[in-house]
């Protein structure tokens, strides 16, 4: 796995770091990685959203990675605060961007103007997690930001089901795609597993099925944590029934 799917994957479980993890064949991750294109095109900003540990935040990394094949352009998964206005929102951002600290000094105009600079400059990919969390004011904020004249910046906002509510109305409408999410049913865990990871496609079908029932529960999170600790305990080259106790304790 490459680094920018990292930035994803490790928010969800630090301790996977295998190379034959594969990107999760869904067709809400095919949107995603196609209505990424389509947004740098636009810069309109591109909202996913779905249920906690459904897979948005893997798939927009991924996106991204692939994206990259195509466009030069600078990927950041940005870390805001959820209640900020104005002011301290811009100010997180240009940090972030610039990887250096701005002065606390600067004014909220003074901001949007290095702000402009910045995301006028070159292509660029902001990915902002739990988008749905951010206060009115925040959001507010960031909507300054996308509709800035002449912006070289795509917003890809990541949300849970509530987002299309929670999600100001005029960030909505802004959208240039919406992608929504969804847990794995036990009708398709099977063949989405088996495209993740070797050990998955060896394991029995059947015993999968359980797992997601008992333990995963549709959440391609857990699912990552439960192949973090089956490599960890490196228990052979398939999942068997002697193991689901080892695996699912303590969950």
């Amino acid at each position: 796995m490459s680094t920018a799917a990292l930035v994803g994957w490790g928010g969800h479980d630090p301790e996977l770091r295998d190379a034959d993890v594969q990107a999760v064949v869904m067709d809400c991750t095919e949107r995603v990685r196609v209505r990424l294109l389509e947004a740098i095109d636009s810069h309109a900003p591109l909202v996913v959203w779905g249920p906690y540990g459904s897979g948005k935040t893997f798939a927009a990394a991924r996106a991204c990675e692939h994206a990259l094949d195509l466009v030069d352009a600078d990927v950041r998964y940005l870390r805001l605060p959820k209640t900020s206005q104005g002011r301290g929102l811009y100010r997180a951002i240009l940090e972030q961007l610039l990887t250096q600290p701005v002065s606390s000094g600067l004014t909220e105009t003074q901001l949007m103007y290095d702000l402009n600079d910045v995301l006028t400059e070159r292509e660029r990919i902001l990915v902002i997690d739990e988008t749905h969390r951010m206060s009115r004011g925040s959001q507010e904020a960031l909507q300054n930001l996308v509709d800035l004249p002449g912006t070289l910046a795509t917003f890809v906002l990541l949300g849970d089901e509530t987002m299309p509510r929670a999600l100001l109305p005029e960030l909505w409408s802004r959208a240039g795609a919406r992608v929504e999410f969804h847990r794995l049913a036990d009708d398709e865990v099977v063949g989405v597993l088996a495209e993740m990871h070797p050990l998955f496609a060896a394991s029995d079908p059947d015993l999968l099925r359980r797992l997601n029932r008992r333990f995963a529960r549709g959440e391609l999170r857990r699912w990552a944590k439960l192949l973090a600790r089956a490599l960890r305990y490196d228990i052979g080259t398939a999942i068997e029934l002697e193991h689901v106790d080892v695996l699912c304790e303590d969950h």
